[in-house]
């Protein structure tokens, strides 16, 4: 069944002086229902700032309807800002072109890989600091054991590459007092809207394969709605003309005979 928890995107929505705030949660597919999320997020503001942190997963129908849904709120809001962007979003941001376009990033999460221990972590970005130092070097971030060979687990040149979108965007005003100040909103929020889209019970596909059975299963002599025949009186009647046809193969059978 489609929708289900495990699943699904919800989100939490927190405003605060001029600004609105947005986090979701879950995997971003193609019961995503963020067109119905813009009517919940209230009047428009002058900054959206969007938390993406609790994103797992995005498919190609999810790239696709995001895109037209940032695109939206890019003409609603006058800034549109992304944090904690995860690794699956930072893969899109880096393979499709317009997946973040117009959009601040602040920070993001990073994949580490320690080669000595094998261990695996993920570690959060300041993209804003970064391009200020012009910084495109995977910061280090020791595994805490001796000899650590802890580094990005991605080729610095391809997960950096959205820097070069970044450099002449607009920035709001004390850009960082808002996003923590958006953190603690969406903290202390709710759940106030589940953005998957409704559950079908049964596909179209589905509902007619029943339907099809249902007809095959009919009890004999039952109508089947649709057809003025009755499948339960085809038998009969061609057993009785199977037995006639024989009746009359066996009498010329035996008058040929005769006459030899």
């Amino acid at each position: 069944m489609q929708g289900t928890d495990r699943q699904r995107l919800d989100a939490r929505i927190g405003h605060g002086d001029g600004w609105t705030a947005l986090r979701l949660d879950g995997v971003i597919d193609e019961h995503n229902g963020l067109a119905g999320l813009t009517p919940a997020l209230g009047p428009k503001t002058d900054t959206l700032l969007l938390d993406l942190g609790g994103v797992r997963r995005i498919n190609s129908v999810g790239v696709r309807d995001w895109v037209v849904w940032l695109k939206s709120q890019r003409e609603r809001y006058r800034h549109v800002v992304l944090f904690d962007c995860p690794p699956a979003i930072m893969n899109e941001v880096n393979l499709v072109r317009n997946f973040a376009e117009g959009a601040l990033i602040t920070t993001f999460r990073a994949p580490y890989y320690c080669d000595r221990c094998g261990q695996e972590s993920v570690q959060t970005l300041d993209a804003p600091a970064m391009i200020a130092q012009d910084v495109r070097k995977a910061p280090p971030f020791p595994c805490g054991k001796p000899a650590c060979a802890n580094a990005l687990d991605d080729a610095e040149e391809t997960y950096f590459a959205f820097f070069d979108d970044q450099r002449d965007l607009a920035r709001p005003a004390n850009l960082d007092a808002l996003v923590a100040a958006a953190r603690e909103a969406l903290a202390a929020a709710s759940t106030v809207t589940h953005a998957s889209a409704p559950i079908v019970e049964k596909p179209l596909d589905l509902r007619a394969a029943e339907a099809r059975l249902a007809m095959a299963s009919v009890p004999t002599g039952a109508p089947v709605p649709g057809d003025g025949q009755r499948p339960g009186r085809q038998d009969p009647v061609f057993i009785a003309i199977l037995v006639v046809m024989l009746g009359i193969l066996g009498v010329l059978v035996y008058l040929i005979a005769t006459l030899e």
